[in-house]
């Protein structure tokens, strides 16, 4: 057996408990992460394990594995492409290293440039100097899915390279936060997606979702999936993407959606973020730009985030 990452689930923390009203079961029907259900049965996320990538492992492999998951980090995917992953992302890593934590930053696999500007932008966010390799080991030219654009390429994402990336990141790092692409089930080869890419790493995950109308669907249907796949999802933050629509109806949408999703989601709602074009577009000093992330996230994240990731990281 492959050991799990070793996290505190969330809802069960004493910051959780103090911060974030318990969610109601919500459509996938399991209980807080990390606890026994109904039958007794051990959570999905502990019965995780073993080899993902469609074959058994060699020895080597799984004791990579094994190392992996003793990993110090969070994965953050979302629930559509332009949620506002990098700019979570970049916030939570600003914040870290406003706290003295050794942060990391990873965008394994990106597209749309020779060097993926989401990269460039969680690097000065981290205030990190590690090879663009580690940081960004896949990136294809074309603004495409990761598996259009590989095919397009005449070539296919090397899993290899991005492990050993992560490695070394992790070896230089004592808490390392990974961007995925955008939804969980985007393709990255035929039968591979972002999910497969989550269980490689070995990483808790934290969903961003927009607030606007349709998120209901979207993020139930995100938060469902991942723990379908048992993965652990630690819970999920709200983020205005968009400025605010003049739309009286879609405003209405905005305001009511977070209440809903805190009755609906079988996970914690960790944050609540409004949009700030100065932030989305960094458009200020890189020093002003980092203490502007840190305010925001501090404004707009739930205490029992960034408490179990100062818990996480010693």
């Amino acid at each position: 057996m492959v050991e799990q990452p070793t996290v505190t689930p969330l809802a069960r923390s004493p910051a959780v408990r103090a911060h974030v009203r318990p969610a109601s079961r919500g459509v996938s029907g399991h209980g807080v992460p990390g606890t026994p259900d109904a039958r007794g049965r051990a959570s999905p996320e502990r019965r995780a394990s073993g080899a993902t990538l469609g074959r058994s492992e060699r020895p080597a492999e799984r004791a990579a594995r094994t190392q992996l998951a003793t990993t110090r980090g969070l994965f953050i995917t979302g629930t559509d492409t332009g949620v506002g992953k990098t700019l979570v992302a970049a916030g939570l890593a600003a914040w870290c290293r406003a706290r003295g934590i050794d942060v990391g930053i990873m965008k394994p696999i990106a597209t749309g440039g020779r060097v993926s500007a989401d990269a460039v932008q969680l690097a000065h966010a981290a205030a990190v100097d590690d090879p663009p390799a580690l940081i960004s080991p896949v990136c294809f030219r074309e603004p495409l899915a990761p598996f259009v654009a590989a095919q397009r390429a005449g070539t296919s994402i090397r899993w290899s390279a991005i492990r050993r990336a992560f490695m070394q990141l992790r070896q230089r790092h004592r808490f390392v936060i990974v961007e995925g692409v955008g939804g969980l089930l985007v393709p990255l080869a035929r039968r591979k997606t972002v999910a497969d890419l989550i269980r490689l790493l070995g990483l808790p995950v934290l969903v961003v979702a927009r607030r606007s109308l349709g998120t209901l669907n979207h993020t139930l249907l995100t938060v469902q999936e991942a723990r379908r796949q048992e993965l652990q999802v630690l819970g999920v933050i709200l983020n205005a993407a968009d400025p605010p629509s003049a739309d009286r109806g879609a405003r209405l949408a905005e305001r009511t959606n977070p209440r809903a999703l805190e009755q609906c989601l079988s996970v914690p709602l960790l944050g609540d973020a409004s949009y700030h074009r100065a932030l989305a577009h960094k458009a200020t000093s890189t020093a002003t730009w980092r203490r502007q992330l840190v305010a925001w996230v501090e404004r707009s994240c739930s205490p029992a985030l960034l408490t179990w990731i100062l818990q996480t990281s010693r």
